[in-house]
């Protein structure tokens, strides 16, 4: 399930994204999100109660890895659609998607007075993605809703203003502070997303920056829309939820069995100081060490390069039944349910009694 506290009515209230500029990526298979977002404008210039507060709700699903829809409402009698499509197939540093936001059949407005009504329904996008292993930056191009009306920006806002319809963004993360920062084709925003857990964030959002005034004439001269607040939180529902537990409990076993083959590794290390080892032993010590990496690129959510690395370590020890079992878990983590049982399957060859696996018979099974 997943709760969202937001500001303002188009900052965190589509398909994933930083604050309005989407991200291509892979999705988790049947991951749901539901969600609150709040507005709110302190300038003094402002007198009516209601142009300093918006309120909207949202839900957001993701049908498969490459599709997920969202759906909002904006106003007391209003709902959005939105919908974005990953083109790019499996993890791999650079994504590509297509999508569609404000998927309704007429202008409308997200205030509940219905002032300030925006002609930025159905409004198309091509999105493109890089992730390195801290950092992610997006770029892509749009009509409608990620273009401006009129020149509005101040300072570098100026040139940006020149490549109209152009929108790009940025994030950096550092343990479980992202910082985000974005051209959404019409406002400069600013992000910082706090993520205590993989099922819940925090999100403040500095939006419409850049902008002489208190109001924005991108939005039909409605209330600059001044900071944004948010809390989500995030889970997968699936026909395989019956097995959510037993897995957590294999990743928990499995997680016992590294620090195990890990101190291992470190021992061996400290035996090459005093003598020779085999080839086959520094083979080990190069599996352990990419598996011992793998672990903190997955700590770090950064599981492509996970993947990656276990690949690595995999091809020097196929039949190695940590590296199989590690795969599996990162997989479904994100929701590739066929991968994980793949792999899964290949490690219960290995060891058919493992009490790591027994639990989770029943799924493998499955596929």
């Amino acid at each position: 399930m997943s709760l969202s506290l937001e500001v303002l009515s188009a900052a965190y209230n589509t398909t994933d994204s930083y604050i309005n500029v989407p991200i291509a990526k892979q999705y988790r298979l049947n991951e749901i999100q539901f969600g609150m977002s709040h507005a709110y404008n302190g300038s003094a210039s402002i007198q009516e109660d209601e142009d300093r507060y918006e309120m909207d709700f949202k839900t957001v699903y993701a049908i498969n890895n490459n599709n997920q829809v969202a759906l909002n409402l904006v106003s007391n009698n209003r709902f959005l659609a939105h919908y974005q499509f990953t083109l790019s197939d499996g993890f791999s540093p650079y994504q590509v998607g297509i999508g569609l936001r404000n998927i309704t059949e007429s202008p409308f407005s997200t205030w509940n007075n219905n002032e300030y009504i925006e002609d930025v329904n159905m409004s198309p996008y091509i999105v493109n993605t890089f992730y390195t292993e801290k950092t992610t930056f997006s770029i892509g191009y749009g009509l409608r809703g990620f273009q401006h009306t009129q020149q509005s920006l101040t300072g570098i806002g100026k040139f940006i203003e020149n490549l109209n319809g152009v929108f790009f963004g940025f994030s950096y993360t550092e343990k479980i502070i992202t910082i985000m920062g974005e051209y959404d084709g019409k406002d400069i925003n600013f992000g910082l997303k706090i993520t205590p857990s993989e099922f819940y964030e925090l999100h403040i959002g500095l939006t419409e920056q850049f902008i002489d005034g208190d109001f924005n004439p991108q939005h039909n001269m409605a209330p600059k829309r001044q900071i944004t607040f948010g809390i989500s939180s995030r889970n997968l529902f699936s026909h395989n939820d019956y097995f959510n537990k037993q897995i957590r409990e294999l990743n928990l076993k499995i997680a016992d069995l590294e620090k195990k083959e890990l101190q291992r590794v470190d021992q061996q290390k400290k035996k090459v100081e005093v003598k020779l080892i085999s080839e086959d032993e520094i083979l080990k010590a190069r599996v352990a060490e990419l598996y011992s990496k793998s672990l903190e690129k997955y700590n770090n959510r950064n599981y492509s390069e996970s993947i990656n690395l276990l690949q690595q370590a995999l091809r020097i020890d196929p039949n190695n039944f940590l590296i199989l079992s590690r795969l599996g878990s990162v997989y479904y983590t994100y929701g590739f349910m066929d991968h994980a049982a793949y792999y899964w399957k290949k490690a219960h060859q290995i060891e058919p009694n493992s009490p790591e696996l027994k639990d989770i018979k029943e799924f493998i099974s499955r596929y």
